[in-house]
């Protein structure tokens, strides 16, 4: 019996559509929907993609041929680019590009599933391996030097990212953003009560 497969389209947005769904969608200020925004293209959950453009157009006027959208790599966007927001409260890219670009954001995709289905799953692999050890993400090792510290309910994010930032560099070497302390303070936070 054949099976459909569903296909993953990623859909693309306008910097501007994004940011307003991330407001709409976390309830959060328009600061921090960018700073979100920022951090997700960091952390490649997002794709910033940009097409040169040469008097407003996405072509070269010698031949008429279009330049092809490319992803920037999370890495460039890191040291290179920032967000903010112009007069007219659009979403303005802030990068030391010497041409001029359109940008738009897009999920990455997803690749397809290894995994049959829970159904087709043999009887005695139901579930997790559990030999294997759940994979450790920024949040969980925030989790755990939150638990080191002990830290106490009802701090200030900006009070938080203090108390970790050091201890996670000094372990992991790296700085922690503020929007995954955010989260993973607000998990320990749950786990505490």
């Amino acid at each position: 019996m054949a099976r459909a497969v569903e296909q993953h389209t990623p859909r693309e947005w306008s910097l501007d559509d994004y940011v307003d769904d991330l407001i709409a969608a976390l309830g959060c200020e328009r600061d921090a929907a960018l700073w979100e925004m920022w951090d997700r293209i960091v952390n490649k959950r997002l794709l910033l993609i940009r097409q040169r453009l040469v008097d407003g157009k996405p072509c070269n006027p010698a031949d008429g041929k279009p330049y092809n959208p490319e992803v920037v790599k999370p890495s460039y966007v890191r040291s290179n680019y920032n967000f903010n927001f112009d007069d007219n409260d659009r979403v303005k890219v802030i990068s030391r590009e010497w041409f001029y670009y359109r940008y738009t954001v897009a999920e990455p995709p997803r690749p397809p599933e290894a995994q049959p289905a829970a159904d087709q799953q043999p009887e005695d692999k139901a579930g997790p391996d559990p030999s294997k050890k759940p994979k450790e993400t920024v949040e969980t090792r925030l989790i755990n030097i939150m638990k080191k510290l002990d830290l106490e309910s009802g701090m200030f994010p900006r009070e938080v990212l203090k108390a970790v930032k050091q201890p996670y560099k000094d372990k992991y070497h790296d700085e922690p953003s503020q929007s995954a302390v955010t989260r993973a303070y607000d998990d320990y936070k749950k786990s505490a009560d």
